[in-house]
């Protein structure tokens, strides 16, 4: 099915029901304006300012940016979190339909009350979340024959064993529950241990050997009933520049044209891990987009972790799909819920080869405290910027500032940026900020 047919047939089973947008970055939302219904959207941060959209972001109502992988909108009991619960009420008083980027029980929570009038597009967040616990996918993705990193579970009790490991090489240490890089640790030594061990409350650390040299790579994928998976453009991750964030392992964006460089051995050996990863979820209730996340480490494709949701990649693999005049990501996760069929059929190796060049550079606050926005004006940058808040917002350390979006590559290896890159991403960031700083130091 093409992007067009795609899109009429969701329109046409949508009826008149209004479709409700509910994200971390009301922005990613972009292609769903081709889709008449949208009508009303809600967001963490990052609006989309869109006309024909009505729309409630957190960041607007606070005036403040969160750093997206610590925040969690659960736990926010302020009082802009009761306001934006009436918002969702509002907009479910008639017939309409909510995908939310991830879910969460504060949709839930308006959504029950409604749910004889509003389809709900997405798992249940309850059911969801054991599938980021990240011990157990990894246990039970091992299982059926997929290789994973070499993690090693320990009990809080034996950090002797942990600082023995680590004299004899550098370790990663992670929480069981992450995001974005936050929850992992590089530890260089057994002094280490203690201070920089993330925190948890499982009673228990995973701890690896750091892999490096690495590639990391990342795929976006739906799940469709029956269990059969659709593919969406792989990207290079870019992990942990600089001068974009303080975190080791921080994400910072996606090359989807350097990819096009790599052996097509290892993204075949992607899309198979991908239907198996796939198959596995739909077995387990699972229906809908995720991702994935993979390493390349002495020419072994690992699997780093899966991600059931959308992901920081899924608005630009959906330009170069909506480019492609393919259903994109969104388009398919709506589809699989509606009972479409949707989800154009293609071989990874070729989607890599037909992509366009395209690749996003996401900067983070790495001043150490909180900042703002000097000025708004990007009209005399060079470079595409997206998710750039009002000069009246403050961004919180490692909030996002701004995303840069190149139609070349930026990376070679996912873990450095090309000097003429990071060049420009430090003068934006400098035009943005005023003064802008380097880290003086790595958080965990």
């Amino acid at each position: 099915m093409n992007r067009k047919d795609c899109i009429q047939a969701i329109q046409d089973k949508l009826g008149n029901r209004r479709l409700v947008y509910f994200g971390t970055r009301g922005a990613d939302a972009e292609t769903l304006l081709e889709i008449d219904q949208f009508r009303t959207a809600f967001s963490q941060i990052a609006p989309l300012h869109a006309i024909s959209v009505k729309e409630t972001c957190l960041e607007r109502l606070t005036l403040e940016r969160v750093d997206l992988n610590r925040y969690n909108i659960d736990y926010d009991e302020r009082a802009e979190i009761s306001k934006m619960r009436e918002g969702l009420l509002e907009a479910f008083n008639t017939r309409a339909a909510i995908i939310p980027y991830r879910p969460s029980a504060l949709v839930a929570s308006a959504w029950f009350p409604r749910s004889d009038r509003v389809l709900f597009l997405s798992v249940f967040h309850e059911k969801q979340s054991f599938f980021e616990h990240k011990p157990w996918v990894e246990s039970e993705l091992k299982s059926i024959g997929i290789r994973t990193l070499p993690w090693k579970y320990y009990c809080d009790t034996e950090s002797r064993i942990i600082k023995e490991s680590a004299e004899k090489s550098l370790l990663v240490l992670r929480a069981n529950r992450s995001d974005g890089g936050s929850g992992l640790s590089l530890i260089y030594g057994p002094q280490e241990v203690d201070d920089k061990c993330p925190k948890h409350t499982d009673g228990f650390i995973a701890v690896c050997p750091l892999l490096s040299p690495c590639v990391p790579t990342n795929i976006n994928a739906c799940i469709f009933p029956g269990g059969r998976v659709s593919f969406h453009p792989a990207s290079f991750q870019i992990i942990g520049p600089a001068n974009c964030t303080t975190r080791t392992f921080g994400y910072c964006g996606n090359d989807f044209a350097a990819i096009k460089e790599l052996d097509g051995e290892f993204l075949d050996q992607m899309q198979v891990m991908t239907i198996k990863v796939g198959n596995w979820m739909y077995r387990n209730g699972y229906l809908g987009a995720f991702g994935i996340d993979f390493l390349i480490y002495e020419g072994e494709l690992y699997l780093t972790e899966v991600n059931p949701r959308f992901q920081g990649s899924s608005l630009i693999s959906a330009l170069i799909d909506r480019e492609l005049g393919r259903p994109d990501i969104y388009m398919d996760h709506i589809a699989a819920f509606l009972g479409i069929e949707g989800g154009e059929e293609i071989e990874l190796r070729s989607l890599t080869a037909e992509q366009p060049l395209m690749a996003h550079v996401i900067c983070h606050n790495t001043l150490g405290e909180p900042t703002h926005v000097k000025s708004t004006d990007i009209s005399t940058l060079t470079v595409r910027c997206r998710l750039v808040p009002q000069n009246d917002v403050r961004i919180l350390e490692e909030a996002i500032i701004f995303e840069a979006v190149f139609e070349n590559a930026v990376t070679q290896n996912g873990m450095d940026l090309f000097s003429d890159i990071s060049r420009q991403i430090s003068l934006i960031a400098e035009n943005l900020c005023g003064t802008y700083g380097r880290p003086t130091q790595q958080a965990s």
